[in-house]
């Protein structure tokens, strides 16, 4: 990308005083935050201090001004962005992912269907050796067990993608638990764990157990994936090139990222793909620490692509990336002075 002069100078991390900006929010996104945070530092950039507390807990704090962003994999609603001032927009994409552990099963070998998994997730299906499970996985030996269900015990958007994508594939599940909720109303008494460590330490210490995280929990804590079987009726692993493939065939090509990413209708894309946003004030109250964090956006975006590959997300369609840069834009002070001078040009990157 190429950068304007009164940008590059803005963007420019040398030019930041030695002091902390402040982000809380989404666990998906703290790895691909704490890695452009710790290049950026590198190249002189200030300290991030990121907390992830999950999407709901992230808008909660930003609501209440103690934060220069929030991070969320949920849009905020129209409401909270109009009465508190707020503009948002992507940083990155990934996916939620269901994750088993079954005896006697090899990583990556249990696929389910959409229904299946939404039927587990409301108790309607109990053991791993149903009949259901076993005409879904032909020749696969499925353990005696019953199923224990692990969810989110705080409000996320992890939980929030994976109950969207059950409500679009069954009706069922869309009338018994909601068509999608940061908190869905999980029947009965499923188990639950804090963040989606506390799902992945949950799942791999609990025979029988199925669970959903983001992807880059599945290589961290070497869990076993589940295939799904997407909307084109093919059975996919997560992957970035299956959450790359559900945001080319999407309205985000077109630079809608207000477009769900769930259960696109590509033979290689990852039915559960998500993005991942951040929160800015419209009108900053504290004005010189959310400046720099405007800066640490801008300087992601441009020298990041690398870091998100080596954390298993996927960057953003150019068309999206001018988007986010327009936003920053207009984000100013209390006097509606923009923090950030000039705007980037993206760099074409081929399809996307």
């Amino acid at each position: 990308m190429v950068l304007p002069a009164a940008l590059a100078q803005s963007a420019s991390p040398q030019n930041a005083a030695a002091r902390q900006i402040s982000g809380a929010g989404s666990t998906a996104a703290q790895p691909i935050y704490r890695a452009w945070a710790e290049s950026w530092g590198k190249s002189g950039g200030v300290a991030l201090e990121y907390a992830g507390v999950g999407s709901s807990a992230g808008l909660k704090r930003m609501a209440e001004g103690d934060l220069d962003f929030g991070a969320s994999d949920v849009m905020p609603s129209a409401d909270d962005v109009s009465k508190r001032n707020w503009v948002f927009f992507p940083t990155a994409v990934s996916g939620a992912v269901p994750v088993v552990n079954l005896p006697g099963v090899a990583r990556g070998r249990l696929q389910l269907s959409g229904a299946t998994l939404a039927a587990i997730y409301t108790g309607q299906i109990s053991r791993w050796d149903d009949a259901t499970i076993r005409a879904e996985n032909a020749g696969l030996t499925l353990p005696a067990l019953p199923i224990v269900r692990v969810v989110r015990k705080e409000g996320s958007g992890t939980s929030f993608h994976f109950s969207a994508y059950l409500a679009a594939v069954s009706p069922a599940f869309a009338t018994e638990v909601g068509k999608a909720s940061s908190s869905p109303k999980w029947p009965g008494e499923p188990v639950r764990a804090e963040g989606s460590k506390g799902i992945a330490e949950t799942v791999a210490a609990t025979s029988g157990a199925i669970g959903y995280v983001e992807f880059n929990w599945v290589e961290r804590a070497k869990l076993n994936a589940v295939r799904v079987r997407n909307a084109s009726g093919q059975s996919v692993a997560a992957s970035t090139a299956a959450f790359r493939a559900a945001v080319l065939a999407s309205p985000w090509m077109r630079g809608d990222f207000t477009a769900p990413l769930t259960n696109i209708a590509a033979d290689s894309a990852w039915p559960i793909t998500m993005p991942t946003y951040v929160v800015f004030p419209k009108r900053a109250a504290r004005a010189q620490s959310t400046a720099r964090a405007v800066d640490f956006f801008v300087w992601s975006f441009l020298h990041g692509d690398d870091l998100l590959d080596q954390s298993a997300f996927v960057r953003l369609p150019d068309r999206v990336q001018a988007k986010a840069f327009g936003v920053l834009l207009q984000v100013t002070d209390a006097q509606g002075v923009p923090l950030l001078k000039g705007l980037p040009m993206p760099v074409t990157r081929g399809a996307e």
